[in-house]
């Protein structure tokens, strides 16, 4: 990594040689900042000018120098700090009201074009200075004035979790003004896993409200319009008043109460619960900085020692580069105000809606005691938690015996309602178990459907996976409704723990666990034609099911060690396969449980195996196994191999037996001599040497070789490997043997592929 210096007009001027420290902290939807200390050179001291950018070769961003500090202790040194170009937006405010109606990218351009890029008045234009963002279907509804700008687009990229970042091109000097959301990364963090050096959980409902009362235009209890959202029960029940007077309703005639519902979303995004992981990761780990991870993306945490598992975005990463080298601290998750937003965000007038769920969590205080979650248009995503403990013999359960877990129902009323829902599940026992259970309901008046998937990822070695039976999917209906129930294995002697997550699409009731924690034995599971009663009608149970697993695997180092994908039979015309390498429109390979197949659109095509490679051994190495298309070259009987006195013939390598398989033939090479006296000059076969497996025959191989003058004997390669002499002479056998015979072979057999 190196620190190059621009000067104001972004021309390089220099190389920071060296440092005592540099903190460069990169921020999603925030400004990022920075703070170097180096010795007060006089080549240091006159780069690192107030004005000034400083890049990094490894970064997109450059940091602003804002602030500059001289010092001497010991030593002369300097000190300077700044945020990221991004901060040159806040410098220019909203000069006029803006009113803005499109997709989120498209407000933010027109926020920055009119007030930075192409303003009317050309001395407020900042040269060298573009936008570009890709369409990100976040609808806003906005009218703006007068506000700082870049803490305008802030508030807005921070409420619908979009980032924001200025890039860097030091040939031009050129920033680049651009946002986008960050991906879902497969990355798990965890102590555990030794790829965390220090973490800190902190979650904080001191400023957290779930309910709004939104007041817009008008005067009096009577006269004035109001709306609504609500959540939570009793002591769980955290209210606020949204004061939204200045959105008047000529301005939205056509949908003013969704108006303010927006900005009362709006509100509680500011409000909602803080919930967040402080971390310094382990540069030697099996995770890679900006390759496993990087800003932005959702990624997993677990503390299995505190209980505590979060699927949460990367809000935050500090770099750190010392003499002790570089370090990485991680945010992950929503942090809690700074003391300048908590009074920005009691005083300031929002007049931003967001027209996309903005996710509204709600934590349940009882763990055995939750609620029928209601959703409304527009989704609502709830966190929350339940136990279940199969450790007692209260009320009859017997704690050896394995249990189903009632972890939710879903009620689908009317003819067109989705619901979308996720656990994470920790269950303990004699079979411990974790993973997490992902489920969709989808309901028409044609028809309805369900599917359970089970995407797991097992933490730990001794940790069981997940089966299909483990989950259990209920379908029961009345006249009227469909009841989805989900049920989830619990081991004897077992405690579950399950952590949800349910964002509800449309209309329809989530009720998790109505039963209040109830655990059912195997056989008491319901069955096809059980009736019972809820909410005053009749339902029936029309069906019974297993979830759907996907299984992904890692090791205890969290390594990725297998992967398990539903079996679907392939065909050359196949779409819906386990396993694609390649655009069904061209060359492609498919994979079923016992099929592998090469296709070019829908015909057959060629098949290369190892082409550039070594032999293709099936059912075996390269001497055990059959070896298609491989060569194992000349190998040669050392004089050590030889049995009952025989040698090779010449002391050289001419004649030296020797063997060699290409394919499925065998190659036998070479000339022997026997000793003296033996009694090859007879119908008894005298072994030579052995030929080791991969070599031998599956059969008893048989040849007539020429010998002596105008002898003849019979080679003999059996199956067992066994290359034997015998029947030496012409029409008679030979009188005797001297021991100068010469035993010559040059023969080849087939390698039976059985």
């Amino acid at each position: 990594m190196e620190l190059y210096v621009f000067n104001q007009n972004r021309s390089l001027i220099g190389i920071v040689e060296s440092f005592e420290y540099l903190r460069w902290t990169r921020r999603y939807s925030q400004c990022g900042s920075f703070e170097l200390k180096a010795i007060a050179s006089p080549e240091n001291t006159e780069l690192l000018q107030v004005g000034n950018y400083i890049w990094k070769n490894d970064d997109e961003e450059a940091g602003l120098i804002e602030y500059l500090q001289l010092s001497q202790t010991d030593e002369e040194s300097i000190t300077v700090s700044g945020r990221f170009a991004t901060v040159l937006l806040g410098r220019r405010i909203i000069w006029n009201t803006e009113k803005l109606n499109g997709d989120f990218s498209t407000c933010i351009a027109q926020l920055i074009n009119n007030n930075v890029i192409a303003p009317v008045d050309v001395d407020r234009q900042i040269s060298n200075l573009s936008f570009t963002a890709p369409f990100l279907s976040i609808p806003v509804k906005q009218q703006v004035s007068y506000s700082n700008l870049l803490d305008k687009i802030q508030e807005l990229c921070e409420a619908a979790s979009v980032g924001i970042k200025t890039v860097f091109q030091p040939d031009t000097g050129h920033f680049t003004v651009t946002l986008y959301i960050g991906a879902t990364s497969q990355a798990v963090f965890s102590k555990e896993y030794e790829n965390l050096l220090d973490q800190t959980f902190t979650k904080n409902t001191s400023n957290y409200v779930n309910t709004v009362k939104i007041g817009g235009e008008g005067e009096g209890e009577d006269n004035r319009i109001f709306a609504y959202i609500t959540n939570g029960l009793g002591e769980n029940r955290r209210e606020a008043f949204v004061d939204a007077k200045d959105l008047r309703m000529e301005d939205f005639p056509t949908d003013y109460e969704d108006t303010l519902t927006f900005r009362g979303e709006t509100r509680l995004a500011e409000l909602a619960m803080s919930n967040y992981f402080e971390v310094t990761i382990n540069n030697h780990s099996n995770l890679t900085y900006k390759v496993d991870y990087d800003l932005g993306q959702v990624v997993q945490i677990i503390s299995k020692k505190w209980g505590v598992s979060m699927t949460a975005r990367i809000m935050e990463i500090e770099e750190s580069y010392d003499a002790d080298g570089q370090s990485i601290n991680v945010t992950f998750g929503k942090t809690e105000l700074t003391i300048a937003q908590k009074v920005k965000s009691d005083f300031s007038q929002i007049t931003t809606t967001l027209g996309a769920p903005t996710g509204i969590q709600e934590l349940f205080g009882k763990p055995n005691n939750w609620s029928n979650l209601q959703s409304f248009a527009g989704g609502v995503m709830i966190s929350s938690a339940k136990l279940a403990v199969n450790t007692s013999t209260a009320g009859g359960n017997d704690p050896t015996l394995p249990k189903y877990y009632h972890v939710a129902r879903v009620v689908i009323n009317g003819s067109f309602n989705r619901i979308a829902f996720k656990f994470d599940y920790f269950g303990t026992g004699t079979t411990p178990k974790i993973g997490t259970i992902e489920g969709y309901v989808y309901s028409t008046s044609s028809f309805d459907t369900i599917s359970i998937q089970s995407f797991v990822q097992a933490y730990v070695r001794d940790k069981s996976p997940i089966l299909h039976s483990d989950i259990k999917v209920v379908k029961s209906t009345s006249s009227s409704r469909a009841i989805w129930d989900i049920y989830v294995w619990l081991s004897d002697y077992g405690t579950a723990y399950v952590n949800g997550l349910y964002a509800l699409t449309e209309s329809g009731d989530l009720i998790v666990d109505p039963s209040d924690g109830v655990l059912l034995s195997v056989p008491n599971l319901p069955i096809v034609s059980d009736a019972f009663l809820y909410d005053g009608e009749t339902f029936t149970v029309s069906a019974v099911d297993n979830g759907t697993i996907r299984t992904q695997a890692y090791s205890e180092s969290s390594e990725f060690y297998s992967l398990q994908l539903p079996n679907r039979d392939i065909s050359l015309t196949s779409t819906d396969n386990p396993l694609q390498i390649g655009t069904t429109n061209g060359v492609n390979m498919v994979f079923d449980g016992n099929e592998i197949m090469t296709r070019n659109n829908g015909s057959p095509s060629p098949m290369y195996l190892n082409l550039e490679g070594g032999p293709v051994c099936v059912n075996g190495n390269a001497t055990t196994g059959i070896v298609y298309g491989g060569d194992t070259g000349w190998q040669f009987v050392q004089d050590e191999d030889f049995q009952n006195g025989f040698i090779s013939y010449s002391a050289g390598a001419a004649q030296r037996p020797r063997y060699r398989k290409v394919g499925l033939t065998v190659h036998l090479f070479g000339a022997c001599s026997p000793p003296a006296g033996a009694t090859i000059n007879s119908g008894s076969a005298t072994t030579m040497f052995t030929l080791p497996e991969g070599f031998r025959p599956s059969y008893d191989f048989r040849t007539l070789c020429q010998g002596s003058g105008s002898n003849k004997w019979l080679l003999v390669v059996g199956q067992n490997g066994n290359c034997t002499a015998a029947r030496y002479g012409t029409d008679a056998y030979a009188p005797n043997i001297t021991g100068n015979e010469w035993l010559p072979f040059s023969v080849c057999f087939l390698v039976d592929p059985s």
